[in-house]
């Protein structure tokens, strides 16, 4: 797993507008810089909304098989959340991007009462599907 969050002072201008400044950027991570080796083609890419108070069930995705399933990295735009990986507790909120292997057990759980967690999702997939390991945050 590998968490970064974005942090605007942190800008610099796109490698293509070297001669302008309207267009700077943060490269939150790039594919030659993933944590971990990916084989496979992106499957889905989702906003979600998870409702104040809620969790989704911890699962992973990995696949019958040594380097089989679907990796995915999770962007939040806005809210707070505990994002739990293989047991351990991660404080999440707007800015946060969360990359995790095709095997980590993840769930995530709203901390607020009165706000939905909003984040957009997408896995890179070489086949398997969802197990889940326990059916709570």
């Amino acid at each position: 797993m590998h968490i970064s969050k974005l942090d605007l002072s942190l800008k610099e201008r796109a490698y293509h507008e070297k001669d302008m400044s309207m267009l700077y950027k943060q490269v939150l991570f790039s594919w030659d810089k993933f944590p971990f080796p990916i084989d496979g083609k992106l499957s889905m890419f989702n906003y979600a909304e998870l409702a104040p108070g809620g969790w989704f069930s911890q699962h992973h995705h990995g696949g019958d098989g040594p380097g089989v399933g679907m990796a995915e990295v999770f962007y939040i735009l806005s809210g707070e959340a505990k994002f739990k990986v293989n047991g351990k507790e991660h404080d999440v909120s707007s800015g946060t991007l969360v990359l995790l292997e095709r095997d980590e057990v993840h769930s995530m759980k709203n901390k607020s009462d009165t706000k939905p967690v909003e984040y957009v999702v997408f896995g890179i997939s070489n086949g398997g599907g969802t197990t889940v390991v326990k059916e709570s945050y």
